[in-house]
């Protein structure tokens, strides 16, 4: 009988007229297997979604030697109105306070090198950008009656800023809302792209504004109402729109998607964005970025060309909330949790994921060499008892530790 006729009749019957057949078939099979799982389990070592924590760096981390904290300002603006920037390659600005000395509230800078912090002012916010101030705060009230308060208000060029005093009530002297120049914005009122348009953030003075063209749609609960036409409509591009673009540039960034985490880099000359959900969400649903995905980092020229950087997931975050381009890679801020010691300040490289400080950390900002990183961070968050002050601190990315 020929192997054509064992196949007529059957494998099974055939096979069992001959035990050695199915030993050696078995043993085949099973080295098959164990090939394909050897494989598999390379695969997804190397796959950079896979669930592995991060090496710690060795780069130096330095901290002023005086015992101010910083005082973390309300989310959501963008980089430079979060209350710490480099002022040069040396110094770093911030708003902080003594713990337990109520009147010590302000304007810090720290030279990093001499290792000196100076007060700079008692306001208790500002906007900093090339070379540009805007700082007010904190408000006074003058009349209880009337409900209106003013506060003292600093603006112009660092070295030659100018006093003045904000009236609330009338809004005489405010700054009002500021670009990411940290100065007045232009585009106000409704945006040019139709009734569901809407500006979304204002760039540096020159380079335009970001439109969404279906967010007010969103906002009011009129859009479809199946998940599908959902994500048809809200991905549409966001656009560009300025001198250099009046009609509006397409960006790579979709709708749906929602800008947050907005920052320009001197270095990188780039503007860094991230997004509040994937490019397949469901729109005007905000959680924690789905675990094992990558969360894309987009960086924008001034005239509007985009790329995108997929940072990979790791269990050491939940989301990235804000990243900025150093010497060695993409610097950012992972939020996290109890389970991962709350995240910290993390460097992607396109090849390795570093832990630069583990801890609850922001805001954060990248010197203009692209050679440091500076960043407010709470070391034992939720594990002592009393308040979690945050502190600031530098990371030198252009001098790892041997």
């Amino acid at each position: 009988m020929d192997s054509h006729d064992e196949i007529k009749k059957g494998g099974v019957a055939c096979n069992s007229q001959r035990p050695g057949a199915i030993t050696v078939r078995f043993l085949v099979v099973a080295l098959t297997l164990a090939v394909l799982f050897a494989r598999a389990a390379a695969n997804f070592a190397q796959s950079p979604n896979a669930p592995v924590a991060v090496r710690n760096a060795t780069y130096p981390i330095t901290s002023p030697q005086t015992a101010h904290a910083f005082a973390p300002p309300i989310p959501g603006e963008s980089q430079e109105k979060q209350g710490l920037v480099w002022l040069d390659n040396h110094r770093v600005m911030f708003v902080g306070f003594l713990p337990g000395d109520s009147g010590s509230k302000g304007i810090y800078i720290w030279n990093s090198v001499a290792q000196e912090v100076s007060r700079y002012s008692s306001h208790d916010k500002f906007c900093y950008a090339d070379g540009y101030i805007n700082a007010f705060g904190p408000s006074q009230v003058r009349d209880e009656a009337e409900r209106s308060a003013v506060s003292p208000v600093r603006y112009g060029r660092l070295a030659e800023a100018k006093d003045g005093i904000c009236d609330t009530r009338s809004g005489t002297g405010c700054p009002g809302p500021l670009n990411m120049s940290c100065k007045p914005a232009q585009y106000r009122g409704k945006a040019p792209f139709g009734a569901d348009s809407a500006y979304v953030i204002e760039l540096r003075t020159g380079d335009g504004v970001v439109v969404d063209p279906v967010s007010r749609r969103l906002v009011f609960d009129r859009a479809p109402k199946d998940i599908h036409a959902q994500r048809e409509f809200f991905g549409r591009s966001l656009l560009l729109l300025g001198k250099k673009h009046p009609n509006g540039r397409s960006l790579q960034i979709t709708a749906l998607e929602e800008l947050r985490g907005s920052a320009y880099s001197e270095f990188g000359k780039r503007y860094a964005f991230l997004t509040v959900r994937p490019r397949d969400g469901v729109p005007g649903h905000t959680t924690n970025w789905p675990q094992g995905r990558p969360q894309p980092v987009y960086l924008m020229t001034r005239d509007g060309d985009v790329e995108s950087i997929q940072v990979p997931s790791r269990p050491d975050w939940n989301t990235i909330h804000l990243a900025m381009p150093a010497v060695p890679g993409l610097v950012f801020i992972g939020s996290g949790a109890y389970s991962n010691e709350w995240g910290g300040v993390f460097l992607y490289d396109k090849r390795d994921l570093l832990a630069l400080d583990r801890g609850q950390a922001g805001p954060l900002a990248v010197s203009p060499d692209g050679c440091k990183v500076a960043y407010a961070m709470a070391k034992d968050y939720g594990k002592k008892p009393g308040p979690d002050y945050r502190y600031v601190k530098s990371i030198n990315l252009c001098k790892e530790m041997k």
